[in-house]
């Protein structure tokens, strides 16, 4: 059990890296782009040149990735391109609205299948197989069509 357990967390960070790796290169694969975005549409090229050579754009991209993975590691999470605030502030401002929006979630998901579980007791009745039918479409149904 503790060699599958350590399979796992191992396979998992892996992913996380490879995934981080995959969305950073995407994302900065093309530096003086990022550069304008910052500056706006209008800025002219040699700022454009120049912002990108500040925020070390012009490195290559596995020099980028390590810094900001180092950078990650210790809790910086760099600074937002469309608002130009520290992106740690901006989650923080955020996960009191999203944990709400779970909990509530959880809760109305929670009363519903114990409702439901408690009319699917009845075992052989029109509520059972209509419940026990309705879950077959939903666990056949593509979950990007539920959502």
């Amino acid at each position: 059990m503790l060699v599958f357990l350590t399979r796992r967390i191992v396979a998992g960070l892996v992913l996380i890296v490879v995934v981080s790796a995959v969305t950073f290169s995407l994302v900065y694969s093309d530096g003086e782009r990022i550069a304008r975005l910052i500056l706006g549409p209008n800025a002219d090229q040699a700022a454009v040149v120049q912002r990108a050579q500040e925020l070390g754009l012009n490195e290559p991209l596995l020099v980028q990735f390590f810094v900001w993975f180092g950078n990650l590691l210790h809790g910086d999470l760099g600074r937002s391109f469309s608002n130009h605030r520290p992106v740690i502030e901006t989650l923080v401002n955020r996960v009191p609205v999203t944990l709400a929006l779970v909990g509530l979630t959880l809760l109305v998901t929670l009363i519903f299948a114990v409702i439901i579980g408690l009319l699917s007791a009845y075992k052989g009745g029109w509520v059972d197989s209509g419940l026990r039918t309705f879950r077959v479409f939903g666990f056949a149904t593509p979950h990007f069509l539920l959502a």
